[in-house]
């Protein structure tokens, strides 16, 4: 998805541009860094409207997964980073489990190439991405 690759690689930008800051709380962003922020939000709009995702109070960040090959099982995904790995359930096999709140009225966004999950892994809530083609 290279709506995806560019909103990594933006936030990439972004993220190395803050970490060389020594002192990034009281020092103003120049031109450039506004541009970069406003393309960073713009992208992710643009992955949103695909979707048809509408962001609420909170702001849950986006996990790229569309390498993995993936199952949906019940609110889990399996996922692995081969197909006979999905399959065995073995070698880098995960399982996520979606975010279950009253106030979402879904956590499942399937378009016709990607599907994207609210996933709850217990240390962050978060948007994950995955490529329909790897789906089992």
């Amino acid at each position: 998805m290279k709506l995806l690759d560019n909103f990594i690689d933006v936030r990439k930008q972004l993220f190395n541009y803050l970490n060389n800051l020594d002192n990034w709380i009281n020092t103003p962003f120049d031109k450039e860094t506004i541009k970069l922020l406003h393309k960073f939000k713009n992208i992710r709009q643009q992955i949103f409207d695909y979707f048809g995702y509408i962001e609420g109070n909170f702001v849950f960040p986006i996990e790229d997964a569309t390498h993995y090959f993936w199952i949906l099982n019940g609110n889990k995904i399996n996922y692995a980073n081969s197909n006979y790995n999905l399959i065995n359930q073995t070698n880098h096999y995960y399982i996520d489990t979606m975010y279950n709140q009253k106030f979402l009225s879904k956590v499942i966004y399937r378009r016709s190439e990607y599907t994207m999950f609210i996933i709850d892994n217990k240390d962050n809530t978060l948007l994950k991405i995955f490529d329909n083609s790897k789906e089992l």
